[in-house]
């Protein structure tokens, strides 16, 4: 009886052990096998990559990318933009050459923005050449570089990304100048170059997808396929070739427009977390509010009910608002009296709508009312619904963000207002709607520098005033002549004709330019031309556009 006990309670405990062991080789095997389901694609993954990279298949690379045949250096990435544009639109950023690690002594700033920051239509006179001429001047015992990393069209999504690319470079301050792409810019509500209704989470996931191989292959190839067939209306290449202005100018959003109202929330997260990742790397940060032409510049399209639209043949100007005619008359006749009375009258039949209203700003400037005019003028900029122009909104979301974060705040847009003629910024300042004149440049340039030094710098002996300014970046008839026939052109095409009495506005634009063509074009003018380039060149002799403007043949 015994030894059966005995046998039984050996032969459980033997079946109890195999159970055990059985159990642990089966754990052991789901482990593996575990493993291997979350390994083996990793694996494949990485090998993919790997072929993509060995290829140079997939990636357009981060903004800055080593120098080739120039060790310690770096240079602003040329393919860079194709990350966030269709390739045949992509935007390229102003050539440059970087040294890394940064030198001893160098006190280094660096631009973020878009075209109006990168200085178009001539980066070689931006508010960031003007601006290193002025530190320069202020920290004679530094080398000074103001580093141009802005981009036509980008806005905030991509100049997040440019911003963490160029703590390679280590900057000692950031100038950020940007607002007026976040709606026409990638992932805004009024563009073709990205989903306009994508989320925050969706738009930084793809961002990130797009900085594997493998995942730029994947969104060449799914753009490639997605690509809608071109119209008459919109020409040959409306989707992926580059048409400035005209490439957006159907989509409309009018100020209640919940799409714009997503804009604004991806704007100032973008803004927040850009100047957040930049104070943590002990980067200082100086942000500045947008200044854009309230007096010249025409609302785009007026309708306060429009939307966006896949029509290219929207055009609110096809329903011309009620009493306008008499407008016109009255403007004709000068009879401003008439001209109020009409305009009140169609704002109370067509409120918000931006054009009466900015009609209402210049009858006010008119009237010796610079005061109201220009809250009239603002109130239509707001109102364009081809938002082409940072906004109110925009700057105070600027405003705002900088004192929460600890930034420095740089108020472009008051000051260049302050410089303007009534108080009211226009084309003394602008060449159109946002890109700044050599004028507007400076006032700019004056405004970040202030800020960045906490204090105007000292005038001495002359250097720093307008004249010398202009001089030192080589600024004269025959540049304004070039760089003003490429701007005239630019105001002859869509969106600008159809503002506001585009025809007399044009006709004034080119009898200018024929004026400044024949002051250019004498023996004298280009002589002068060549001696301004020498001397800034004698001043600043590793300048580079110094030297692209002077061109080998003229060389000494």
């Amino acid at each position: 009886m015994m030894a059966t006990t005995s046998d039984s309670t050996d032969s459980g405990r033997t079946t109890r052990d195999r159970a055990r062991k059985e159990a642990g080789v089966s754990l052991r095997e789901l482990w593996t096998r575990a493993l291997l389901v979350v390994l083996s694609p990793i694996l494949f993954l990485g090998l993919v990559e790997a072929a993509l990279w060995a290829f140079g298949v997939g990636v357009d690379g981060p903004f800055w990318i080593d120098a080739p045949h120039r060790p310690g250096f770096v240079v602003s990435n040329p393919q860079f933009g194709k990350r966030f544009f269709p390739p045949s639109a992509a935007r390229r950023p102003v050539p440059t050459d970087v040294e890394v690690p940064k030198p001893a002594g160098t006190y280094r700033v660096l631009v973020l923005g878009g075209s109006a920051a990168m200085g178009i239509p001539d980066p070689a006179y931006s508010f960031s050449r003007y601006g290193e001429i002025l530190l320069q001047r202020a920290k004679p015992e530094q080398s000074v570089e103001v580093i141009n990393g802005a981009m036509t069209a980008i806005n905030s999504h991509v100049a997040r990304v440019v911003a963490r690319d160029s703590l390679r470079i280590e900057p000692d301050v950031v100038w950020i100048y940007m607002g007026n792409n976040e709606v026409v810019g990638p992932w805004g509500a009024g563009t073709v170059l990205k989903s306009r209704t994508a989320s925050l989470a969706m738009i930084r996931a793809s961002i990130a997808l797009g900085e594997l191989r493998l995942g730029r292959a994947l969104q060449r190839l799914a753009a490639g396929s997605s690509r809608p067939a071109a119209t008459n209306e919109d020409g040959p290449d409306a989707v992926t070739g580059w048409r400035g202005m005209a490439l957006f100018s159907r989509f409309r959003l009018g100020p209640e427009d919940p799409a714009l109202k997503r804009v604004y929330g991806h704007f100032e997260h973008n803004l927040r977390d850009t100047i957040v990742l930049l104070r943590e790397a002990g980067v200082r940060v100086v942000v500045s509010t947008v200044g854009v032409d309230l007096r010249h510049t025409p609302p785009f399209a007026s309708d306060p009910d429009a939307a966006v639209s896949d029509d290219p043949k929207t055009d609110d100007s096809a329903l011309p608002w009620p009493g306008r005619d008499e407008v016109i008359r009255g403007w004709r006749l000068g009879d401003l009296s008439s001209v109020a009375a009409h305009l009140d009258a169609a704002a109370r039949r067509r409120p918000g709508h931006a054009e009466i209203t900015y009609l209402q700003g210049l009858v006010a400037l008119e009237l010796g009312d610079p005061a109201a005019a220009r809250g009239k003028l603002i109130e239509a900029r707001d109102a364009d619904t081809l938002r082409f122009r940072a906004d109110s909104v925009v700057n105070g979301i600027l405003r705002r963000v900088a004192a929460e974060t600890g930034a420095e705040l740089a108020d472009g847009a008051a000051r260049l207002d302050a410089a303007s003629p009534d108080g009211v910024a226009g084309e003394t300042m602008f060449w159109e709607h946002v890109h700044l004149k050599p004028a507007g440049n400076r006032v700019l340039a004056r405004t970040f520098v202030e800020a960045t030094l906490g204090q105007a710098p000292a005038l001495g002996d002359g250097a720093l005033e307008d004249g010398a300014l202009d001089a030192a970046v080589a600024w004269s008839t025959v540049q304004e002549s070039r760089v003003t026939e490429q701007m005239v052109a630019m105001m002859d095409a869509e969106p600008f004709v159809r503002q506001w009495r585009h025809e007399l506005r044009a006709g004034a634009r080119h009898r200018h330019l024929r004026r400044l063509r024949a002051s250019a074009s004498t023996a004298e003018a280009q002589m002068r031309d060549r001696d301004l380039i020498r001397g800034a060149q004698g001043e600043r002799p590793d300048d580079v556009a110094l030297q692209q403007a002077l061109g080998p043949a003229d060389q000494v």
